[in-house]
């Protein structure tokens, strides 16, 4: 019996530290090109600085955009991506964390399909993106794996 309470206390310890809190009044501001903060009421919640030669960028429905949850944000990071040059590609930010993960790592990071088209937000369906073909995908909350930190080249 005493084995079955440790298992559901760790469960619970678990579910705790896996679960994000996030007030409802997340605002996003725009710092410069390349820094948005979140914040809420007067306190920052986080915020993501991209390297050097990348900026926040606008594909499409690309503006910087939080998921109907207030757990994410999807925007456009502008650019020198290799291989192919690829000028802008999506990327994920954690609300809580400011933690950016970009398109090509989205299966690895995040669990959706990575895609250059431009994605959306599924309207009230909490962190789910709707891809170009109309197929949605939920975003893994949390992400199977943390998301790299921010490797700038030197």
């Amino acid at each position: 019996m005493r084995l079955r309470h440790r298992r559901l206390a760790a469960l619970l310890v678990w579910l705790a530290c896996s679960a994000q809190f996030v007030p409802s009044d997340v605002r996003l501001s725009i710092d410069s090109p390349r820094r948005i903060t979140v914040a809420t009421a007067g306190s920052v919640i986080s915020s993501v600085t991209l390297c050097p030669d990348y900026q926040f960028a606008t594909l499409g429905a690309g503006e910087p955009t939080l998921s109907p949850d207030l757990h994410w944000i999807l925007v456009d990071v502008k650019g020198p991506y290799e291989p192919a040059s690829v000028p802008v590609t999506h990327a994920l930010i954690q609300v809580t964390t400011g933690a950016i993960v970009t398109s090509p790592d989205f299966p690895a990071y995040a669990g959706v399909p990575s895609t250059l088209d431009p994605i959306t937000w599924a309207s009230g369906l909490r962190s789910t993106l709707r891809y170009k073909n109309e197929t949605l995908a939920a975003v893994k909350d949390p992400p199977p794996r943390h998301f790299p930190p921010l490797a700038c080249a030197r």
